[in-house]
């Protein structure tokens, strides 16, 4: 997700994402982009103390984007925000979070979450040799 501005359309605001936290570069490699939410949806995560008792209010709309190369062959430019995250094949996405789900949340902030987003992708659009 990423916060849209009052001007934007909701895949407008997708994209500069992608260009705010990954690289102007990247808009050039979008395969495809699926809107998985029809409305935008509410946000609201407390860091807690250990973050300065920070706390996060988004109103977004959820977007899944393929690439057309893996992130290995990619010119990424990672802002602060991504630069600490993994990246991870879908298959492993999708281990790691049911852990999570089943677990102790170290891994995603919001597991149940995701995993309902994950369920909305629609997958046979996605290309495995990627």
């Amino acid at each position: 997700g990423e916060h849209t501005t009052p001007d934007e359309e909701p895949i407008e605001t997708a994209k500069r994402g992608i260009s705010e936290e990954l690289g102007d570069d990247l808009l050039d490699e979008i395969k495809s982009i699926q809107n998985l939410t029809e409305l935008p949806q509410y946000f609201l995560i407390d860091w807690g103390k250990e973050n300065k008792n920070r706390v996060d209010r988004q109103l977004t709309y959820i977007w899944h984007v393929q690439l057309g190369k893996r992130h290995e062959d990619l010119h990424l430019v990672l802002d602060d925000e991504v630069a600490n995250h993994r990246w991870l094949d879908m298959e492993t996405f999708m281990e790691q979070l049911n852990e999570d789900i089943n677990g102790t949340h170290e891994m995603f902030c919001i597991p149940i979450e995701m995993k309902r987003y994950f369920d909305m992708i629609d997958i046979s659009n996605l290309s495995s040799k990627i």
